[in-house]
């Protein structure tokens, strides 16, 4: 189980649902964030698939499909609370004790969560798969059982291979020195879904006997 665990969360990290994040509009008043300044009006978007692909946060690995990095839990590093920083809603005025206490709360929670590590032993931090902090998706929990039970469903009455085109793409790739993870995105444009693209599915799908 803990092994199916890990490789959902690497999944969702690589492919997220949604790997735009959600867009936050700054107050009336210019707003302050991580040093940089906000006019009032602005939008704000956590760039999710982005944050989960940066070396910076997944070493040298980020690109990779490596579900073993969450199966370890090294001490926290807080200084990786900052790549997720710009979760925060900015929901108060520039200098709010609101607005400082929703920030202080999500880094520490991130920081709390983070559970994996890279090629040179540092922690990482969580992925932004269902956000962070007090308002964090409220059926996780559920989603997370869901994909479990779900994906041990499949995997025990079908087999799954590439299809023609994410075949392709996977040669095209390893030509190019790149991983299997970019001929997904490639192939898929990020999302991954059952229904076909072009008329081409992405996988091939047999019964199991």
């Amino acid at each position: 189980m803990p092994y199916t665990s890990a490789v959902i969360k690497e999944s969702l990290r690589l492919c997220p649902p949604n790997p735009w994040g959600t867009n936050k509009v700054t107050t009336e008043r210019e707003t302050e964030m991580m040093g940089y300044k906000l006019p009032k009006g602005s939008y704000v978007e956590t760039p999710v698939l982005p944050m989960a692909i940066l070396e910076r946060n997944y070493g040298t690995t980020a690109l990779h499909f490596k579900p073993e990095r969450w199966l370890a839990s090294p001490p926290v590093d807080p200084t990786h609370s900052a790549t997720v920083a710009t979760a925060a809603a900015v929901d108060a005025p520039a200098g709010s004790e609101a607005m400082s206490s929703s920030t202080d709360s999500i880094a520490h929670i991130s920081t709390e969560s983070a559970a994996a590590v890279d090629t040179n032993g540092l922690t990482v931090p969580d992925p932004l798969t269902f956000m962070v902090g007090p308002r964090d998706c409220i059926g996780q929990s559920l989603a997370r059982m869901e994909l479990q039970v779900v994906l041990a469903v499949l995997l025990t009455r079908f087999r799954f291979h590439p299809g023609a085109k994410l075949r392709q793409e996977l040669k095209t790739a390893e030509s190019l020195g790149q991983s299997a993870v970019s001929a997904i995105h490639a192939c898929a444009e990020v999302h991954v879904t059952m229904q076909p693209a072009g008329s081409q599915m992405l996988l091939g799908i047999e019964c199991r006997s």
